[in-house]
């Protein structure tokens, strides 16, 4: 008992830094592993120790036992560690399968929904596919009436298919996920909207602008009428509206679209985020493809300015992308003055 009282309180130790964990960085890129790594050290201790107990007291130690391992796979998740992650997700659904009677439904397909996250993210997308297509099957057979649970399978199995590039086949399944999810939740719900946003994505990655323009247009109404005009949200799909017009040549609504977002992002982020400095990177490749060059060295050094106040990495695609661009501008410019001069002296 004393053993068990031990794993126990690692455990919940574990667990409340991993709730502070989640309450701090929920809404932005995890980039520093040290906080998470002091978190798995917890759950290893939680693990070792939960073992050491499980053929004394199988009962409650195999349920320790597993949950850290659903915990420490959560964990390496955050880590990006989709190899160790799926690992502990296995080891916690066959721990749960084998060792604990009747172990609710509910908490198996979260589990292996966890283990097709994970897989995909690691681009073992055949084994994601399979596991996710496992989960539908018991979903349609033992949980009939969650239609929710079922349209966030098909979101999962569509995202797998986007990664794939198979962008027709994730258009029919976020397409399903909508249905439900529409009616079930209404079509303004979070999770009816992330799923419309991915349509509109699928089509602008098959060239089918107008139908990506429509889509997006549809999800910039909901999200205005749900969130209100001043949100990220809004000018996400804003400057995701300007891509998509940018890519079809037409630069003067891909302008439009890029400002508001830029001064909305302002507003709502403040003029130094990393977001404002990429809006700034899109409008400046708007006026590259113009053969702007002077506006798009401007655009680009405004870029760089906030990248390097928010102490951005030189690697950082952000900072990658402004400087690329700034040395193709340059390029450009000096071929066409290189054209100029010769003209003026052949004439």
């Amino acid at each position: 008992e004393c053993a068990t009282e031990k794993a126990l309180l690692y455990y919940k130790d574990a667990i409340h830094h991993l709730s502070l964990v989640h309450k701090n960085d929920r809404h932005s890129d995890l980039s520093d592993s040290d906080d998470i790594s002091d978190e798995l050290i917890q759950c290893e201790m939680a693990l070792r120790t939960a073992r050491s107990v499980s053929t004394a007291i199988p009962s409650p130690s195999f349920a320790d036992v597993a949950d850290v391992l659903n915990d420490m796979g959560n964990l390496y998740s955050l880590d990006v560690s989709y190899k160790e992650a799926i690992s502990c997700y296995e080891s916690c659904l066959r721990i749960k399968e084998e060792n604990i009677d009747s172990p609710h439904i509910d908490e198996v397909l979260k589990i292996r929904n966890n283990i097709g996250l994970a897989q995909c993210k690691f681009c073992l997308f055949d084994e994601a596919m399979a596991t996710f297509e496992k989960v539908l099957y018991t979903q349609k057979c033992e949980n009939e009436n969650d239609f929710v649970e079922t349209a966030m399978t098909l979101f999962h199995i569509g995202n797998v298919q986007f990664e794939k590039g198979s962008f027709s086949e994730a258009i029919r399944f976020y397409k399903e996920s909508v249905e439900i999810s529409g009616v079930k939740l209404g079509n303004g719900h979070p999770k009816t909207l992330v799923t419309t946003f991915q349509i509109g994505k699928a089509w602008h990655r098959i060239g089918e602008y107008r139908k990506s323009i429509i889509t997006f247009a549809k999800a910039l109404h909901l999200q205005k009428e749900t969130l209100g005009e001043n949100h990220e949200d809004v000018a996400s799909t804003k400057c995701m509206i300007g891509v998509v017009h940018a890519q079809a040549k037409i630069f003067d609504q891909a302008m439009e679209y890029y400002k508001e977002s830029l001064q909305l992002r302002r507003n709502v982020l403040g003029r130094n985020h990393p977001k404002v400095g990429k809006t700034l990177n899109h409008m400046a490749a708007v006026h590259y493809l113009q053969k702007e060059y002077k506006e798009t060295k401007i655009l680009c050094g405004e870029a760089l300015a906030i990248f390097k106040h928010e102490n951005l990495t030189e690697d950082h695609p952000f900072v990658r992308e402004a400087k690329h661009m700034i040395r193709k501008a340059d390029k450009k410019a000096s071929r066409l003055l290189g054209k100029e001069i010769l003209q003026k002296l052949t004439r």
